[in-house]
Formats: structure tokens, C-alpha cells, sequence
């Protein structure tokens, strides 16, 4: 969304944002900065959320894709996360094997998709693919 023409506020203080190309209010600004989204017939369709005029959208936002490899020679998840630490951590809960972290590129999700493009012949389910020369040679590029 690039920009949002706000309503004065009513007697509670709220506010109707219309997003440019739509005649209804899409959004809801309650008092102390927070909005709800609003679906086509104006109903809330989200919890309240901050608004932050310095958001960035998640797709947009840098991070990291990070290789992990489950247990010895085991499959390699290819993710994307902003802490690659606190990830693995979370990854490892669901996870029967030792995961060890391979490499770590800088990037956004875009880069997180044309690297799973890239792999897609490798790909065995998700974002976990089979364990393969050809992703520890594009590792490797980087820990030159």
C-alpha cells in the first residue's frame, strides 16, 4: 500500500482509511496509532496492528537464506529469516536430526525464491531438498 487517505475522526476518534483505487474504508485507525484491517464489506478481518510509518513489507525486508542440513548428508532446508540463530532454534524443536547450518547468503525472501527456483530439480518437499554437490559449490562462492 503506498499511501492512505484518512477520514477526520468521528466522536470515537476513529478514523476510515480508503487505500487509492477503492471507494470503501479498507482500514480502521482506532485511537493510539493502531489499525484494523477491513474486509470488502467493512468488517474487521484482522487483529488491531501498530501502524509504523517506517514498515517495511516482509517480502522486502533484509535477511538472510540461510542452508541447513538435517542430520550427516541428510536433506538441506533452503529458508529465509532476518535471525538465522533463533530460526534454526525453532527448526530444531521440530526436527528428530542434528540440523547444522551450511551457509548463509544476505538477501531478502525474492532471494530465498529464486534460490529455491534455482534448486528446483533438487526439490523434495517444501523447502527441503536433496543434499547435492551443486548446493555446497554455490556455498562454497561464498565462504571465500
Amino acid at each position: 500500500m503506498d499511501f492512505v487517505n484518512l477520514s477526520v475522526p468521528d466522536e470515537k476518534s476513529i478514523s476510515w482509511g480508503i487505500e487509492p483505487g477503492h471507494e470503501e474504508p479498507t482500514y480502521a485507525v482506532i485511537p493510539g496509532g493502531k489499525w484494523q484491517h477491513l474486509n470488502v464489506g467493512g468488517i474487521v478481518e484482522a487483529d488491531f496492528v501498530r501502524y509504523d510509518p517506517n514498515w517495511i513489507p516482509l517480502h522486502e525486508r533484509e535477511g538472510h537464506v540461510y542452508f541447513v542440513e538435517s542430520g550427516t548428508g541428510g536433506p538441506i532446508k533452503i529458508g529465509w529469516s532476518q535471525d538465522v540463530e533463533r530460526r534454526i532454534g525453532e527448526l530444531q524443536v521440530a526436527n528428530a536430526h542434528k540440523l547444522r547450518l551450511l551457509g548463509v547468503v544476505p538477501g531478502t525472501m525474492q532471494k530465498e525464491g529464486e534460490l529455491h527456483a534455482t534448486f528446483s530439480h533438487l526439490r523434495m518437499e517444501a523447502e527441503w531438498f536433496q543434499n547435492s554437490v551443486e548446493i555446497h559449490a554455490y556455498l562454497d562462492k561464498f565462504s571465500r
